[in-house]
């Protein structure tokens, strides 16, 4: 009797593992979630006001890393997530944008750096395969 307890024990491990390393394989964005960025990301893209596009696509990355699991600020899943980025370098510099958009009220963004940060946010959604 013992021995089925100790069997049954172990193949219950062994189901458990198999799904906790299953689970962590589909790490993703749901396809009704890629939707709804690939939505949003088309009318930031559109957008005319260049402080108000970096700020939504800044936003709308930390909702992507959320849907990977990632908690915490945006800065904390950057660093977490960082292998799955092609160029961190320039999705950091982006966020720094945000960062200067949100906290200083004089703080000028211009067609090009909106257009160099919605790049990097784009390649980001990319790599993430959110777009």
């Amino acid at each position: 009797m013992f021995n089925y307890f100790v069997i049954a024990f172990v193949v219950f491990d062994l189901f458990l593992v198999i799904f906790i390393v299953y689970r962590r394989s589909k790490r993703g964005i749901a396809s009704s979630l890629r939707k709804v960025i690939h939505d949003q990301w088309m009318m930031i893209h559109n957008e005319t006001d260049t402080r108000y596009a970096v700020l939504q696509a800044d936003k709308l990355l930390d909702i992507a890393l959320k849907a990977y699991g990632y908690q915490g600020s945006l800065g904390d899943k950057l660093k977490k997530a960082e292998p799955l980025f092609s160029n961190i370098d320039r999705v950091w510099n982006a966020h720094k944008v945000r960062n200067r958009v949100a906290h200083e009220l004089d703080f000028k963004v211009d067609v090009r750096l909106r257009n160099e940060c919605l790049r990097a946010f784009e390649q980001a959604f990319k790599d993430l395969k959110a777009l």
